[in-house]
């Protein structure tokens, strides 16, 4: 959605905006109007260089409804006023993973009952939609259940398969082939891949976005990057089928994978030098 007062950031892909052009201080009922959409859309805003007093604060709160004074916390004399309802807040979209979810089972439950009516039309589609809504949810967990030791406890197994980078190096006393320069040319190219992927996206080119996907899937699997590898085959399989709901959540999920993916291999590579 445009806005005509303010200036709207998002902060990632789940929850949050930044918001500026526009001095808190004074704010007028349009203002008001677009902020309140803005809260809508994106469930916390951030407003950066703001100084404001506690007037002109409550004056800011009155747009979005009735203030009370608070029963307990303690408070500015003659500014005893705060919203009704607050608190402390793990800043993420909780009402983003519910709604995905309620969405998902829905899905599933169409899915299901196609197959037992023996109807297959549309049934990839809707196979599609129900793995990007399982990304959607999956991202939006993850943010309100950081696991601070998934890296560490994910088996390397399920991120590198070292034997095809054992079949690359058998290739070196044949010529000029350096396994560690083709690794070097890896890590150089994908970043390069997932901004074209990105801008690709920006533009609603699929056919872009899937070719960038392939070649990055065909490189990491050479490398052993098995995960990182059947997440780009996803993001590759949306913009074949021309579908761009839920691709911008996949495309940072491979973002990461690739993150992992090099760090592991960096490790390996160490343990076997």
């Amino acid at each position: 959605m445009s806005f005509k007062h303010i200036k709207v950031t998002p902060i990632s892909p789940a929850i949050g905006a930044e918001l500026t052009g526009v001095d808190l201080s004074s704010v007028c009922d349009e203002t008001a109007k677009e902020i309140h959409q803005a809260l809508l859309d994106h469930n916390f805003l951030s407003f950066p260089d703001q100084d404001v007093s506690p007037q002109a604060l409550m004056n800011l709160g009155e747009h979005f409804g009735t203030l009370n004074i608070h029963p307990f916390i303690p408070h500015l004399e003659k500014h005893q006023i705060v919203p009704p309802t607050g608190g402390d807040t793990l800043f993420c979209n909780v009402y983003k993973a519910y709604v995905g979810a309620t969405h998902l089972s829905k899905l599933c439950q169409q899915l299901e009952d196609m197959g037992k009516g023996g109807v297959l039309e549309g049934a990839p589609a809707l196979y599609q939609e129900v793995q990007q809504e399982f990304h959607r949810v999956q991202i939006a967990l993850k943010e309100y259940y950081p696991d601070e030791t998934a890296e560490e406890t994910r088996q390397t197994e399920d991120i590198l398969d070292p034997a095809p980078l054992a079949d690359l190096k058998s290739l070196e006393g044949l010529g000029d082939f350096s396994l560690q320069n083709t690794i070097d040319l890896f890590f150089e190219d994908v970043p390069k891949r997932l901004e074209a992927a990105q801008s690709a996206m920006e533009n609603s080119d699929t056919e872009t976005w899937s070719r960038e996907a392939h070649t990055i899937k065909s490189s990491a699997r050479d490398l052993g990057g098995k995960h990182l590898a059947e997440t780009c085959q996803e993001l590759e399989t949306l913009g074949k089928e021309g579908i761009s709901e839920g691709a911008v959540d996949l495309l940072e999920q491979v973002r990461e994978e690739f993150q992992t993916f090099r760090s592991v291999l960096e490790d390996y590579l160490k343990s076997e030098s």
